[in-house]
């Protein structure tokens, strides 16, 4: 509701703001409200999942409390707090900074809904994201006879919507991710152990149809060994206005240890590692043993 043009007296203004102050406040609350319930199922879930997980072993206790400790560090990385903080928080304080002066306009109740449900469904997003990851993490502890985990490390530099790698010589088992936009997208996924080619990248235009790049002749290749941890190279992907798509794997060998070290530490520790790119490779070996040489002298061994 807008205050009216023209005359109008001290008493009428101050209704109005009044009015609008408690609209205001009412709409803040109920997206603070809402936003608490869609937290606390959040965290029911995600106890629920480990606690499934947990019992299939013979100490379970011990088992949730180790799988605990890796979540909280998955959702660490996913910053939650400042998605609500910027969402939620200062969404609900900033509608309730209006003054009752001048240059007071009381915003239509309409538009605030709208915003504070955008709002809270991005924040649900996240809620949603989080809750996938975990899942996805907690598959990664039991590692099937015929079967690996593969680390996916793709850079985007402007926008792919569907990415897609095919398992060669079987029906199914293909891996695809997206969409990612201007940044990276990495993961550790468990899969079937075998041969996978990158086959291509494709984003939908707004005509309905789709542009595709295909990379399947390329020989961007990796095995996966069942039982290990297979590091599948770095793929650049280059999607900018007035530019050819491009398309590249590079071997970073470096870049990806140093990720694994700060998301996945445990996998590093109790699963062996392959490199599923260039088997005669042995930076990774290096590495580890680098690595191990390093814990030692810090433990004072």
């Amino acid at each position: 509701m807008l205050i009216p043009f023209g005359k109008c007296n001290a008493a009428e203004i101050d209704k109005d703001f009044a009015k609008c102050e408690k609209m205001l406040a009412k709409h803040a609350v109920s997206i603070v409200k809402k936003a608490a319930r869609a937290k606390q199922k959040h965290d029911g879930k995600i106890s629920a999942s480990i606690a499934r997980h947990a019992a299939d072993y013979a100490d379970p206790t011990s088992e949730e409390a180790r799988m605990r400790r890796i979540v909280d560090k998955l959702v660490t990385h996913y910053e939650l707090p400042e998605y609500q903080r910027v969402l939620i928080d200062e969404a609900a304080e900033e509608v309730l900074t209006i003054e009752n002066d001048d240059l007071f306009r009381c915003p239509h109740k309409a538009n605030v809904n709208r915003g504070f449900k955008r709002n809270l469904e991005r924040y649900g997003d996240r809620l949603d994201e989080i809750e996938n990851a975990v899942e996805e993490r907690l598959d990664l502890e039991n590692i099937g006879p015929n079967e690996g985990l593969v680390v996916i490390l793709f850079y985007a530099s402007g926008y792919a919507q569907n990415v897609l790698i095919n398992r060669l010589g079987a029906i199914g088992g293909n891996i695809h991710f997206g969409p990612v936009e201007n940044r990276e997208y990495f993961r550790v996924l468990k899969v079937r152990a075998g041969n996978y080619r990158w086959h291509s990248v494709w984003n939908k235009h707004w005509l309905g149809g789709r542009t595709t790049l295909y990379v399947k002749h390329s020989n961007l290749d990796f095995t996966v060994e069942a039982g290990k941890l297979n590091y599948t190279g770095v793929f650049m992907f280059s999607n900018k206005v007035w530019r050819r798509w491009r398309a590249d794997l590079r071997d970073r060998a470096s870049v990806v240890l140093s990720l694994l070290e700060d998301r996945y530490p445990e996998l590093l520790n109790d699963v062996e590692i392959s490199n599923a790119v260039d088997s005669d490779d042995r930076f990774i070996d290096f590495y580890l043993r680098e690595k191990m040489s390093t814990q030692s002298k810090d433990d004072g061994a």
